[in-house]
């Protein structure tokens, strides 16, 4: 059973707490499509600009609520959109192509010009995307492989 910290176990009293709330919504609902109205109207007939009502909506709390679910929603897939719009999931994405770190370059000719060549092979092996790049790296700088 749900250990809810609200949790009442008295079906009557669990009855009218639920229908309660569900009141309390019903008229949360009304006075926000009475506000939301209010501030469409405003907003369409240029009595308030697009900021003022983004503070009002922000004020509500509705723009943590609304923005995101409209992101997503599809509302708006027969309209051009700039903020945020759907990744095409059809696409492969592109990764760029792996680049051997400076930080690994660096280590790579400390171990080299300090430490022998078991060394220097247990450290590649640990790094065998980087392999290919440190040789040519060690051939720029040395001249020979």
């Amino acid at each position: 059973m749900n250990s809810h910290r609200l949790m009442v176990s008295d079906p009557h009293i669990r009855t009218q707490l639920q229908l309660a709330g569900l009141r309390f919504i019903i008229s949360r609902a009304g006075w926000l499509g009475s506000e939301a109205t209010v501030l469409g109207l405003g907003l369409k007939s240029g009595k308030l600009s697009s900021a003022e009502v983004d503070d009002r909506l922000e004020e509500m709390g509705v723009l943590d609520l609304v923005y995101p679910e409209l992101m997503t929603s599809g509302l708006w897939d027969d309209r051009p959109t700039i903020v945020n719009p759907r990744p095409d999931k059809s696409a492969k994405p592109t990764a760029a192509p792996y680049r051997t770190p400076q930080s690994v370059i660096d280590a790579f000719l400390y171990v080299a010009r300090n430490h022998d060549s078991e060394y220097l092979a247990r450290w590649l092996a640990d790094h065998p995307r980087d392999i290919a790049n440190l040789n040519k790296v060690w051939e720029a700088k040395n001249g020979r492989s």
